[in-house]
């Protein structure tokens, strides 16, 4: 052995110098198998499921339950509701493509009420009459005069703001 190498490793590969060539770590093919069935029944585009089994074999991928997050969040995005599906792509490039690590939208801030936009002049209790009479001459019918104003559509609010501009 060469003095060199005090820690047995060939410098180049990395590989321990009595590790036979060749020789790679056995992998759990059954395991393979299962998972790659779970994401198959879970992926909207059933196309070129070889391929898709060939990449997922040979791509060294994070857990299954990490690219089952990444897929449902990708299947919520509007770029694949869009056309009915027509922009999913298939299955094996999206696995050879580790689009499984795009980051994607926030999906749950989506999902909080929106808020209502602020605007300069707040309409009191005393200005509720002014605004109901304003709706009146705007032509509003009579269901639309008892409104608040803060529950008033947005654009509606920014005319009456902006009635005196």
């Amino acid at each position: 052995m060469n003095e060199e190498h005090s820690d047995d490793k060939c410098p180049c590969c990395g590989r321990p110098y009595d590790e036979p060539a060749g020789k790679k770590p056995r992998r759990n093919l059954k395991a393979i198998g299962e998972a790659f069935d779970v994401f198959w029944k879970a992926y909207p585009r059933k196309t070129g499921k070889g391929a898709a089994r060939a990449a997922w074999a040979k791509n060294n991928l994070p857990p299954l339950e990490d690219i089952l997050a990444a897929l449902r969040k990708a299947i919520a995005s509007p770029d694949w509701q869009r056309e009915q599906g027509k922009f999913i792509p298939h299955p094996s490039t999206w696995i050879n493509q580790a689009r499984y690590e795009d980051e994607g939208m926030d999906y749950a801030a989506l999902s909080q009420r929106p808020q209502r936009p602020v605007f300069n002049t707040p309409v009191s209790n005393t200005d509720a009459q002014a605004f109901r009479e304003w709706m009146i001459e705007q032509g509003y019918p009579a269901q639309f005069l008892d409104t608040p104003f803060k529950d008033c559509p947005s654009h509606v609010q920014q005319q009456y703001n902006n009635r005196n501009k």
